[in-house]
């Protein structure tokens, strides 16, 4: 199966206000049967999620909705997407599956669409 592309319908960039990175959390704690647990890294993958916002019309909306659920399956898969540092380059990744992307009315006709994703390793 190929991989799912952004909508070229939706803004390809967050604002910047709201956009952030953070590395997810890639350490195993072991509780031992004698002494202190012990503390290891999970992979030699340290994933990194970008937050952000987008504001999007009402059409927009429905796309959105509609490459969410349908496309990715709920979130499930993974999808490319613009790269937030590099004009023109193309990243794969993943909604983050604990935490659906809210949309809120932002005002009139438009809603805020506020997004996590999780970058997929590279293969």
């Amino acid at each position: 199966m190929a991989t799912a592309v952004w909508p070229i319908e939706l803004p390809q960039k967050f604002l910047q206000e709201g956009f952030g990175e953070m590395r997810t959390p890639n350490v195993i704690n072991s509780g031992m049967e004698i002494g202190a647990p012990q503390t290891r890294p999970r992979s030699t993958w340290q994933g990194l999620a970008y937050t952000g916002n987008m504001r999007i019309t009402i059409a927009q909306k429905i796309i959105f909705e509609n490459f969410y659920q349908f496309t990715t399956l709920s979130g499930t898969q993974v999808f490319e997407f613009p790269d937030p540092y590099v004009s023109n380059a193309i990243i794969e990744v993943k909604f983050d599956a604990e935490t659906p992307p809210p949309i809120t009315l932002w005002g009139g006709e438009y809603f805020t669409l506020s997004m996590k994703l999780i970058l997929q390793p590279y293969t």
